[in-house]
């Protein structure tokens, strides 16, 4: 299992603000104005499943935070739910 790391770069006067998705298997950057509102690390995170894991169907993902702020997924699995 890979946990996949969201983290929101704010705009500069060089560059437009974006978001990079990053895990063992890849990386990926997402122009923020791309993203709906209020969607924010979660759509970037699916789009990561979507680009690295192109077989995976839509999947549930759940959340957690770092202490430096930047958002973590990891795979919801049914398997892992039971004792």
């Amino acid at each position: 299992m890979q946990a996949i790391v969201v983290r929101y770069h704010g705009a500069t006067h060089a560059r437009s603000a974006y978001y990079t998705a990053h895990a063992q298997a890849g990386k990926i950057r997402v122009v923020a104005h791309l993203v709906p509102p209020n969607e924010g690390p979660r759509y970037v995170a699916k789009l990561f499943v979507k680009k690295v894991f192109f077989d995976a169907p839509d999947v549930d993902l759940l959340r957690g935070s770092l202490p430096n702020g930047d958002s973590v997924f990891v795979f919801d699995h049914l398997h892992s739910r039971e004792g």
